[in-house]
């Protein structure tokens, strides 16, 4: 891979709306963890963020002293082919790696990777999946601009939180509206009623262009909803199927939805694999009050 600029390029710049005046004192360096010894779109990511590659090691030989690789700026996992016997290891690793803060670093999987990767690091804005040339970008410029000790509230990441406080303040002024009532003006959603607002939400594609009512918080609320109905449950992976954004997109939702208080994340007893998310009590309660308020 070849060494990238030591400045962020004018598409990145103009998608985080970077002062231009702004200018960095060095360049990042990255070291990456993979078996590809060539990824153009990685390569691509790290020129728009304004990273250089210090080094490639393969995934084999980083595992057991990750540790003493992570001397670099940033730390760049590229999992998204390795089989679970080497991925469990390294995982668990990173994971220690980031509760200490000893390292900063971005791990991409794949969508089948995605709960074993989710149990290990937790729903991060630094865990990708099969992410776009810009999700790289903008995770790889996000964790950057964090070493750099730049303030990045207007970042991708703070006008999502800022969505995220949006949304928690609608609930709470349904739930108000809900409670002058005298409580909920009709009976109770079920399960079909909700998936029936989902193929709705669906069959918009069919005739207008994909992409044009993007909202997955609430298409994930829906489905982690009518779930509970069910009695059934959703791993993280089929949740961000289900909220028909890319997955890393999904993630960055899923996040801001626990961070609210709106959803919880627990284990598989059985499958360790796997986590499964649901609504959380509070959740629970402001999707049954806003369905039952009529509002559908």
């Amino acid at each position: 891979m070849t060494a990238a600029p030591a400045y962020p390029s004018a598409k990145v710049v103009e998608m985080f709306g970077t002062d231009s005046d702004t200018t960095y004192q060095r360049s990042l360096r990255a070291l990456i963890v993979s078996d590809s010894a060539q990824d153009p779109e990685l390569e691509e990511a790290l020129r728009l963020a304004g990273v250089s590659v210090a080094s490639v090691v393969s995934i084999e030989d980083a595992i057991g002293r990750l540790d003493s690789l992570a001397y670099t700026d940033l730390l760049l996992l590229e999992c998204s082919d390795t089989p679970s016997p080497l991925l469990d290891p390294l995982l668990r690793e990173a994971a220690g790696l980031i509760a200490s803060g000893d390292a900063v670093i971005i791990t991409t999987v794949s969508l089948k990777q995605l709960d074993l990767a989710s149990d290990h690091l937790g729903v991060s804005s630094r865990l990708l999946c099969q992410p776009s040339l810009d999700e790289r970008a903008t995770a790889i410029l996000e964790a950057s601009q964090r070493e750099l000790s730049r303030v990045h509230d207007t970042s991708r990441e703070g006008r999502l939180r800022q969505v995220g406080q949006d949304l928690r303040r609608i609930s709470e002024t349904l739930a108000g509206l809900a409670h002058e009532r005298g409580g909920p003006a009709g009976p109770p959603a079920t399960a079909a009623d909700v998936r029936a607002i989902l193929r709705a939400r669906r069959m918009r594609d069919e005739f207008f262009p994909a992409g044009l009512f993007p909202d997955p918080a609430w298409d994930m609320l829906l489905d982690l909803y009518a779930t509970h109905l069910e009695e059934a449950k959703v791993t993280v992976s089929a949740l961000c199927i289900a909220s028909a954004v890319p997955a890393t997109t999904a993630l960055r939702w899923l996040e801001i939805l626990e961070s609210e208080g709106l959803v919880v994340r627990n284990p598989d007893t059985k499958d360790r694999r796997r986590i499964h998310v649901s609504l959380s009590d509070d959740g629970l309660a402001r999707m049954r009050d806003y369905l039952a308020a009529g509002i559908r």
